[in-house]
């Protein structure tokens, strides 16, 4: 495709209709973000957290519905997708005219974004047709820490596992409360790489089990759809270089994670130490979405006794385990191998091994228990206020 010529003068009056109707789009859901959180105080007075947690559901799902119609109806109303690339730029500097006295136009730029990053093609993916540099109100922040540079995942597909179930956990992850213990990700589409950057045998492994997620366009290597995180350093390398001090707090860390996951009502799945990361203030998170759980779907039992010496010595589970099952006694040989790592374990979180945790957890939530979750230390925490005042008297 042929770039038009940037515009001298805005010609094309669809141009406007295009960013009055864009526009409309961003209003919408901005009034209805507003009118949805303006009842968080009445909630909050009246200890009502379930439907604190409703409504935070369903603000996180307002953005998508509503770059969802906004794109329907610029398709449906003026065909968007065919714009052609004079008009598509006239169409984005009518917008910024539209937002000069807005008061909220760094989200109008992102809503903008979202929508014609659906409509058009990812070769109008430069700051003549979207806001790659933001252009009303906001500051371009370029980042050169290679420290910053995010971590990408890829999954391969299990015989039990399907693309589909991966994105119905991520899903689960961005519309439930992370407790601070979830990492943010950030879903993107139609992501261009230097090819470059690849190494054969990368590209080789990618093509072998994720083709269909894979284009190539010239020098460019186009992942159609890629989860971003911001990197961390896995546990499990970080107990192999941390010192027996930096050990302690660590595996601390760990478990008080895990707890504060089972409180917000969330199954890690995989408790293994690779799963979960180091953040550079030192806070573990949990980064591995692929087999999260509701603790309260889960099914939490003891290992049943041997009926005999045949099931003791038996290589193979003797007894019947459901989908949902777990048997947390059985984490301890993947978990404690290491002597250090178990005496720490064993002293702050022996619990977690111990099926009644787990189950009665799951029923004070099931009898709508909400529990409080907080995201510092104690040491870290500004006291109440009357507690300072008993505290100075």
């Amino acid at each position: 495709m042929s770039v038009a010529a940037f515009p001298v003068a805005l010609t094309d009056p669809q141009a406007l209709d295009l960013a009055k109707a864009m526009l409309d789009g961003f209003n919408r859901h901005y009034r209805l973000f507003r009118q949805a959180s303006a009842a968080a105080k009445q909630r909050f007075e009246a200890a009502d957290w379930h439907g604190q947690q409703r409504a935070k559901r369903e603000r996180i799902e307002f953005y998508d519905k509503r770059v969802d119609e906004a794109a329907e109806r610029l398709q449906s109303e003026f065909k968007a997708g065919e714009l052609s690339a004079e008009l598509s730029q006239q169409f984005k500097l009518h917008y910024v005219g539209l937002l000069i006295n807005h008061h909220q136009p760094e989200l109008a730029e992102t809503f903008f974004n979202s929508v014609t990053t659906k409509i058009l093609h990812r070769r109008y993916f430069n700051n003549d047709f979207i806001f790659v540099r933001p252009t009303v109100s906001t500051e371009y922040i370029e980042v050169d820490d290679p420290a910053s540079s995010p971590t990408f995942h890829v999954y391969y597909p299990t015989k039990d596992t399907t693309r589909e179930l991966i994105q119905s956990k991520y899903l689960l992850v961005k519309q439930h409360d992370r407790v601070g213990r979830m990492a943010d990700t950030l879903e993107y589409s139609n992501v261009a790489f230097p090819r470059a950057r690849f190494d054969a045998q990368l590209v080789a492994e990618l093509q072998k089990f994720c083709p269909s997620l894979l284009e190539e366009d010239g020098g460019e290597l186009v992942i159609r759809h890629a989860y971003i995180e911001r990197r961390m350093i896995p546990l499990n390398i970080y107990l192999q270089e941390a010192a027996p001090e930096q050990i302690e707090q660590a595996v601390v860390e760990y478990g008080n994670a895990i707890k504060d996951l089972v409180a917000a009502n969330i199954f890690p799945g995989d408790m293994l130490w690779k799963n979960f990361g180091v953040t550079r203030h030192g806070k573990v998170v949990f980064y591995d979405y692929d087999e999260i759980e509701y603790i309260t779907d889960c099914n939490f039992r003891r290992v049943p006794a041997p009926r005999h010496e045949e099931d003791e010595m038996s290589g193979e589970v003797w007894y019947h385990v459901g989908p949902k099952d777990v048997f947390p006694e059985t984490f301890a040989p993947f978990l404690l191998g290491n002597a250090k790592v178990r005496d720490v374990f064993m002293r702050h979180h022996g619990d977690l091994l111990d099926a009644s945790f787990w189950q009665e957890h799951k029923d004070r939530i099931l009898a709508g228990h909400v529990h409080d979750v907080f995201p510092y230390e104690p040491a870290k925490r500004f006291e109440r206020q009357g507690l300072a005042i008993a505290h100075a008297s």
